[in-house]
């Protein structure tokens, strides 16, 4: 691979490995929003699956936008919802606005993995070892980002991991 394909591979690796630690914070969240929100765990469960459920659904529409608009605008664009609507899931005042928030956030990650495959298979020769390496992205997020959230739980307020 050459200098620009390699810079390909890890903006995707990397933004791959952020979705999924965003995805997999949730999960670790809900433990804490149970008694923030008194709430129940089937309340909170139906709150996660309206964000997985967009996040899902939303990667038809989602590849659409990239064939319209390309991957890389796509890609900061899902980076960029992501952030907003953690910022948003932090200051939630109640369920229903950290639900909206959950929702944001599935719509925002929709489209990125659309985007990341349709820029790897058109930007990089060496589809299979690019696509390996954005595996290992993904990977990595699945594997630290509930590790950095508990983590960052046992020092600081939810509401600040959030964010």
């Amino acid at each position: 691979m050459d200098r620009a394909e390699r810079r390909i591979v890890a903006f995707t690796a990397g933004s791959h490995g952020l979705v999924h630690t965003y995805e997999l914070s949730i999960p670790i969240l809900l433990t804490v929003w149970i008694a923030e929100f008194s709430t129940t765990a089937a309340t909170l469960g139906l709150v996660s699956t309206v964000g997985y459920g967009l996040f899902g659904v939303g990667a038809l529409p989602g590849g659409i936008l990239v064939d319209r608009f390309g991957s890389k605008s796509l890609i900061l664009a899902c980076l960029g919802g992501m952030a907003a609507s953690f910022l948003l899931v932090s200051v939630a005042p109640n369920l229903l606005a950290l639900a909206l928030a959950i929702a944001v956030w599935g719509v925002t990650a929709s489209v990125y993995h659309p985007a990341g495959l349709s820029l790897i298979s058109k930007s990089v020769d060496r589809r299979g070892t690019a696509l390996g390496y954005h595996g290992i992205g993904g990977n990595l997020g699945i594997a630290l980002g509930p590790l950095a959230t508990a983590l960052l739980l046992l020092a600081f307020d939810w509401r600040v991991v959030a964010a």
